[in-house]
């Protein structure tokens, strides 16, 4: 591995003053940025914006809010999420988060509380893993044949009812109700 050296001057990569920042932007399978202590981006890795689909300059200032479903956002997720990592410091969660053109995907996340030296909350990190594309769960792919049947994914070992899309890990691959 030929981080910064030669192989990054000859794809024309330029090498960040600061070595974490440039390990950060350079993770393309996580999206991994940081938020004000009012819930609105501040940064946003170049993962971020492959996975999520939205440009730092569209998203720059806007609340993180807008990365859940409308369902989550009514049900205040993202604010009780942050109000949970202030007070723990650190929370992981697996939930679904919308794309800038509107499609879902489901994503392992950790928020982590960003504390000043007195211990001030000053805002907070997020990295978040989206399953690969062979485990995500899309609902046009879960189509049941038969009311009741559940659809189980044997990558992820999420049941998914087809009737209701309620979901579950399970263990079992598939049965009827």
């Amino acid at each position: 591995m030929d981080v910064g050296g030669k192989e990054a001057a000859a794809s024309g990569a330029t090498r960040s003053a600061d070595p974490i920042a440039w390990m950060v932007d350079s993770l393309k399978d996580y999206a991994i940025f940081t938020l004000d202590a009012a819930g609105r981006v501040t940064s946003w890795n170049t993962g971020a914006e492959r996975i999520i689909g939205y440009p730092a300059a569209a998203i720059l200032g806007q609340p993180a809010a807008r990365l859940y479903t409308g369902e989550d956002v009514a049900g205040a997720l993202p604010q009780r999420q942050l109000e949970q990592a202030a007070a723990a410091d650190h929370i992981e969660s697996e939930e679904w988060h919308v794309r800038q053109d509107g499609s879902r995907f489901w994503a392992h996340v950790t928020t982590t509380a960003l504390r000043d030296s007195a211990g001030r909350l000053g805002g907070f990190g997020i990295a978040a893993h989206p399953d690969s594309p062979k485990q995500e769960l899309r609902w046009s792919d879960w189509e049941a044949p038969i009311d009741g049947v559940e659809w189980i994914n044997p990558d992820t070992s999420w049941r998914v009812h087809a009737a209701t899309g309620w979901r579950s890990r399970s263990r079992c691959l598939c049965r009827a109700r």
